[in-house]
């Protein structure tokens, strides 16, 4: 509260304790944006009123590809910050308290931020910080993956490992295929030998039907899979009678 005389000059001039991007004016006088330039108002003095100054910060988000970030602003006297995909912006009151919640999309997984008070955090959940000026932070994510192995326990042969959504994935035993990938694990059998059996994991219940080959096909989702291909020697009944 200031006591002035009546038709005195009036300036008022906003003096934000940090570095927010933009001021807010208010009031009888302030309320009218010919009496404001900048952070200053200015007016003519002509009767009691209430003018008031609001400083606002920007929290501008980016998530990566692959999930969204959210922005909740508590007490909310920003504007209404939902979930954003790519790069988005949000207005909130300077002093408030900010939360960032970064959520990977089905395949994909959170793997850290970057930028701002969030800076190094592994967590989905940014820990509440307060809005003291304009802050960029990003959100990675990273598709997913599991990783796939199969060898061979007994008898001759070799094992492959195929991945039937993107064939370059599985170049190599073992591979690390995106989750939800379709696999296939071929046994080859060398001369003189046959596939008995599998074992481990998705391909456990698979029969081998006791050819030079086999193949097990499973979705790479639910974790690491090991698998195992057992071979034996083929052997042949030779009977002789008088």
């Amino acid at each position: 509260t200031c006591m002035v005389g009546d038709a005195d000059p009036i300036g008022l001039v906003a003096a934000p304790g940090g570095s927010p991007s933009a001021v807010s004016w208010s009031g009888a006088s302030c309320g009218t944006s010919s009496n404001v330039t900048g952070d200053t108002c200015s007016f003519t003095s002509g009767g009691n009123e209430t003018d008031a100054v609001g400083f606002t910060d920007t929290i501008r988000t980016v998530a990566g590809v692959g999930g969204l970030v959210s922005v909740s602003d508590s007490p909310s006297s920003g504007q209404d910050c939902g979930a954003s995909a790519g790069t988005a912006e949000c207005t909130v009151g300077d002093g408030d308290q900010i939360t960032l919640l970064a959520t990977p999309s089905s395949g994909y997984s959170f793997t850290g931020w970057t930028g701002g008070p969030c800076d190094g955090s592994a967590l989905e959940s940014c820990p509440a910080f307060e809005a003291t000026g304009d802050e960029s932070v990003t959100a990675n994510f990273a598709v997913t993956t599991y990783q796939v192995s199969a060898g061979v326990s007994s008898g001759s042969g070799s094992v492959s490992i195929t991945d039937n959504t993107t064939s370059s994935n599985c170049s190599g035993n073992p591979c690390s295929p995106p989750a939800g990938d379709q696999i296939t694990i071929t046994a080859t059998a060398t001369s003189g030998s046959h596939v008995s059996s599998w074992s481990g994991d998705a391909c456990d219940n698979t029969p081998a039907l006791g050819g030079t080959t086999s193949t097990c096909t499973f979705s790479s989702l639910g974790g690491t899979k090991s698998v195992t291909a057992n071979f034996a020697v083929t052997t042949y009944q030779v009977s002789a009678g008088v």
